[in-house]
């Protein structure tokens, strides 16, 4: 006989070994195709996963910056628990507190513009909300000194913006008033805006701070004669507007009423050309 190729199988059995193949070859292309898949979810998963981690470690911070721009109060409380530091400063050197009264700041600076009684009211309630994240940061051993890029720390902030509450806030949490900001201090701050009330609560702050620094109980005299780039005392700033009160209170605390300004004029010089004459009654009787 010729010797060949087998002739292939006939009958049915042949082609039920035929579909089995078919079909074995088909089911083990489809085990490769989900196995590669799934192999390749689970290597994104992985990289996302890793990723994410980083991002959460590089950008913690930022985040909580961000928390408390939106007055997010609850995502603020979560951060910290997993371990965000609140002193930490963000790219323009502002710890959480130097963001929330900065916003805190323009608001009230957007409030004053708001005449309607709806407005004013809902301000107010929002603003209470705003304290109370203010104060939730204090009491969370945030760093009360730390001072922005721009060398400003909180205590400049709050004062500048009138926020009586918040000053006293942050002297109850060792906030040094003395410090100074661009060549100017705190108490020159309340006295250019007229702000009493303030200037009572720094003196009694700054002689607080001395007291528990180690300075002894008088106030520091550098704090209520410092004089700005300007020249010009708190006292001399006061006499020059007429504000009686004001310069009543400085008096009380040890200003100095001979010392000269820029301009080589005392405080009483200064109430004599602006005729301010309450304030020359006043610096003149004793």
């Amino acid at each position: 006989m010729q010797q060949g190729r087998p002739a292939p199988p006939t009958g049915p059995h042949a082609s039920v070994r035929r579909n089995n193949s078919w079909r074995a070859w088909f089911l083990a292309c489809v085990n490769a195709w989900v196995d590669m898949h799934l192999y390749a979810a689970i290597l994104i998963w992985s990289l996302m996963h890793r990723v994410a981690m980083k991002v959460k470690q590089l950008g913690v911070q930022e985040t909580v910056h961000e928390a408390v721009a939106r007055w997010d109060m609850h995502k603020v409380n979560r951060l910290v628990r997993a371990g965000a530091n609140l002193s930490a400063p963000d790219a323009k050197g502002r710890t959480a507190l130097h963001v929330a009264l900065e916003r805190l700041e323009q608001e009230q600076e957007d409030e004053d513009r708001d005449e309607g009684e709806e407005g004013a009211a809902n301000s107010s309630a929002a603003s209470a909300g705003r304290l109370e994240l203010v104060h939730w940061l204090l009491s969370n051993q945030i760093d009360v000194n730390a001072r922005d890029a721009q060398e400003q720390a909180p205590i400049h902030i709050a004062v500048r913006a009138g926020l009586h509450q918040v000053v006293r806030g942050l002297m109850n949490a060792n906030a040094d008033p003395t410090m100074g900001y661009k060549g100017g201090s705190t108490l020159r701050q309340a006295t250019l805006q007229g702000d009493e009330r303030m200037v009572k609560l720094l003196l009694e702050g700054a002689t607080s701070f001395a007291r528990a620094s180690g300075g002894g109980l008088a106030m520091p005299p550098s704090y209520v004669n410092g004089t700005g780039r300007d020249g010009w005392t708190a006292l001399g700033l006061a006499s020059r507007t007429g504000h009686v009160a004001i310069v009543e209170t400085l008096l009380g605390c040890g200003a100095d009423r001979s010392m000269l300004m820029s301009v080589g004029k005392t405080a009483l010089d200064i109430a004599q050309s602006n005729k301010k004459g309450a304030v020359v009654s006043l610096l003149a009787s004793s």
